[in-house]
Protein backbone atom coordinates (compact mmCIF):
# COMPACT_ATOMS: atom_id res chain seq x y z
CA UNK A 1 0.00 0.00 0.00
CA UNK A 2 1.17 3.34 -0.62
CA UNK A 3 1.95 5.63 2.60
CA UNK A 4 -0.16 8.61 1.38
CA UNK A 5 -3.50 10.90 2.16
CA UNK A 6 -6.37 11.00 0.39
CA UNK A 7 -6.47 14.03 -2.29
CA UNK A 8 -8.43 16.81 -1.54
CA UNK A 9 -12.28 16.05 -2.31
CA UNK A 10 -11.91 12.37 -2.47
CA UNK A 11 -14.97 11.78 -1.26
CA UNK A 12 -17.18 15.10 -0.86
CA UNK A 13 -17.10 18.35 -2.99
CA UNK A 14 -18.85 21.28 -2.27
CA UNK A 15 -21.05 19.31 -0.21
CA UNK A 16 -21.71 16.64 -2.09
CA UNK A 17 -20.98 12.69 -2.40
CA UNK A 18 -18.25 12.06 -4.99
CA UNK A 19 -17.94 8.37 -6.63
CA UNK A 20 -15.07 7.62 -5.01
CA UNK A 21 -17.63 7.97 -1.05
CA UNK A 22 -19.89 5.55 -2.75
CA UNK A 23 -17.80 3.21 -3.83
CA UNK A 24 -15.98 3.12 -0.29
CA UNK A 25 -19.39 2.49 1.33
CA UNK A 26 -19.94 -0.17 -0.73
CA UNK A 27 -16.75 -1.78 -0.25
CA UNK A 28 -17.43 -1.00 3.20
CA UNK A 29 -20.62 -2.50 3.48
CA UNK A 30 -20.11 -5.64 1.42
CA UNK A 31 -17.73 -6.82 4.07
CA UNK A 32 -19.34 -6.60 7.18
CA UNK A 33 -20.27 -9.94 8.33
CA UNK A 34 -23.65 -10.97 8.57
CA UNK A 35 -25.56 -9.03 11.54
CA UNK A 36 -22.85 -6.71 12.21
CA UNK A 37 -24.19 -3.21 14.19
CA UNK A 38 -23.72 -0.55 11.17
CA UNK A 39 -22.54 1.78 14.33
CA UNK A 40 -19.78 -0.29 15.29
CA UNK A 41 -16.40 0.36 13.36
CA UNK A 42 -15.56 -2.64 11.83
CA UNK A 43 -11.82 -2.61 10.89
CA UNK A 44 -11.21 -5.67 8.31
CA UNK A 45 -13.92 -3.50 6.32
CA UNK A 46 -12.03 -0.38 6.66
CA UNK A 47 -8.76 -1.93 5.67
CA UNK A 48 -10.70 -3.76 2.75
CA UNK A 49 -11.56 -0.24 1.51
CA UNK A 50 -8.03 1.39 1.87
CA UNK A 51 -6.78 -1.87 0.05
CA UNK A 52 -9.08 -0.92 -2.99
CA UNK A 53 -7.58 2.65 -2.93
CA UNK A 54 -4.52 2.06 -2.43
CA UNK A 55 -3.94 4.16 0.73
CA UNK A 56 -2.46 3.14 3.74
CA UNK A 57 -5.12 5.67 6.08
CA UNK A 58 -7.90 7.59 5.65
CA UNK A 59 -11.64 6.57 5.12
CA UNK A 60 -12.31 5.36 8.96
CA UNK A 61 -13.83 9.00 10.23
CA UNK A 62 -15.52 9.76 7.02
CA UNK A 63 -17.54 6.44 6.93
CA UNK A 64 -18.44 6.62 10.32
CA UNK A 65 -19.47 10.24 9.88
CA UNK A 66 -21.88 9.55 7.68
CA UNK A 67 -23.25 6.44 9.17
CA UNK A 68 -23.72 7.81 12.57
CA UNK A 69 -25.31 10.94 12.77
CA UNK A 70 -24.04 12.93 15.81
CA UNK A 71 -20.35 11.53 15.12
CA UNK A 72 -18.65 14.59 15.20
CA UNK A 73 -20.76 16.59 13.76
CA UNK A 74 -18.80 19.96 14.23
CA UNK A 75 -20.03 22.85 11.98
CA UNK A 76 -16.53 22.49 9.57
CA UNK A 77 -17.56 18.43 9.13
CA UNK A 78 -21.59 19.05 8.70
CA UNK A 79 -21.15 19.16 4.48
CA UNK A 80 -18.95 17.00 4.55
CA UNK A 81 -20.81 14.35 6.83
CA UNK A 82 -24.09 15.02 5.18
CA UNK A 83 -22.61 14.09 1.98
CA UNK A 84 -21.37 10.52 3.33
CA UNK A 85 -24.65 9.94 4.80
CA UNK A 86 -25.87 10.25 0.84
CA UNK A 87 -23.23 8.09 -0.47
CA UNK A 88 -23.95 5.68 1.93
CA UNK A 89 -27.78 5.55 0.90
CA UNK A 90 -26.63 5.12 -2.65
CA UNK A 91 -24.26 2.67 -2.06
CA UNK A 92 -27.21 0.64 -0.48
CA UNK A 93 -29.12 0.77 -3.18
CA UNK A 94 -26.96 -0.09 -5.21
CA UNK A 95 -26.07 -3.31 -3.02
CA UNK A 96 -29.93 -3.91 -3.38
CA UNK A 97 -30.18 -3.81 -6.89
CA UNK A 98 -26.78 -6.09 -7.25
CA UNK A 99 -24.38 -3.86 -8.77
CA UNK A 100 -21.12 -4.85 -8.11
CA UNK A 101 -17.23 -3.19 -8.04
CA UNK A 102 -14.61 -4.23 -9.52
CA UNK A 103 -11.40 -4.72 -7.25
CA UNK A 104 -9.55 -3.12 -9.67
CA UNK A 105 -11.30 0.44 -10.76
CA UNK A 106 -11.58 3.39 -8.58
CA UNK A 107 -12.01 7.23 -9.35
CA UNK A 108 -9.56 9.89 -9.83
CA UNK A 109 -9.50 12.94 -7.32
Amino acid sequence: MKKNRLPYQFLTKQGRPTQNAVRAYHVYLINLPEGWNIRVRHMPSILKVRKHFGFDFGFESMIMCGLIPEWKRSQTALGRCEAMTKAYHQALSEIAVGVVISPYIHMAA
